[in-house]
């Protein structure tokens, strides 16, 4: 009955370390499972960020380059064409002053020859071919009749002259005007995805970090979880798998104290 009831003191200071270690391991294991689960699961968003931002930077990058491509190809076109019209207004005004002139000093000469102002040495072409030295000499009138149509072809002239010169000027204010409108909404836009470039970059190297960090995270509690694991197998055999259970070990020792006893009685 003694060495029973010495069984049963130990049996219960055994209980009572297996009640306290599994409950510990099995605590450390749901916890440990549970921190892997959601280290596990914010990796896994964390990746997919990352990767989305990788992405959204390759987007950003094209975009920026053809937008900085398209800016410096207009930009030339956008100079090459300025030269070009500031050439033809440079040569029509040339030309329209040249006209101009040229009308000024005809006016002059036909209105000076119409009140017969205009002397002239009219000399014969027989007898310039003879070598004769007759002149003829009077006022020079010139072809007055033909004035009127001298003078309309010139004044076409200048109204050519004028159209190109309005027509360029126009032209080239509307180029200037769309070209300042293009390279600001170009510049403000390269200025915008720069900036969102550069935010997108720092995002994605911080979710990098947390990325390396998680893995890092999980590590460590996979180990923890794994030793929670081994411990509750190596407490198995002496707590769990033992072949009876503690209530009815207990009833059963408890039976043999009394049957035990009750021989005493009866002897």
């Amino acid at each position: 009955i003694e060495r029973m009831v010495t069984e049963a003191a130990d049996e219960a200071t055994q209980k009572g370390f297996c009640d306290t270690e599994l409950a510990k391991a099995r605590s450390s294991r749901d916890t440990e499972h549970t921190k892997v689960n959601k280290i596990s699961a914010s990796v896994e968003k964390s990746e997919a960020t990352r990767d989305l931002l990788a992405d959204e930077i390759a987007s950003l990058a094209k975009e920026l380059a053809e937008l900085n491509t398209s800016l410096t190809t207009t930009t030339e076109l956008r100079a090459s064409e300025k030269e070009e019209n500031m050439d033809t207004l440079t040569k029509a005004q040339e030309g329209l002053d040249a006209v101009t002139e040229a009308i000024g000093i005809l006016k002059d000469f036909y209105k000076g020859a119409a009140k017969g102002a205009v002397a002239l040495v009219q000399v014969s072409p027989v007898d310039e071919a003879a070598g004769s030295q007759g002149t003829a000499d009077g006022a020079y009138q010139g072809n007055q009749a033909a004035t009127g149509g001298i003078m309309g072809m010139m004044q076409v002239i200048v109204s050519d002259f004028e159209r190109t010169i309005k027509t360029t000027k126009d032209q080239e204010y509307e180029a200037a005007r769309s070209f300042a409108e293009f390279d600001t909404a170009t510049k403000s836009s390269i200025s915008s995805k720069e900036a969102s470039k550069g935010l997108k970059e720092a995002d994605h190297s911080n979710t990098e970090a947390s990325i390396t960090q998680g893995m890092a995270d999980l590590k460590e509690h996979m180990t923890l979880l794994d030793d929670s694991m081994k411990q509750l197998e190596e407490l198995n055999p002496q707590c769990i798998d033992t072949g009876m259970s503690f209530a009815d070990r207990v009833a059963k020792r408890e039976e043999e104290i009394e049957a035990r006893s009750e021989e005493r009685r009866v002897g």
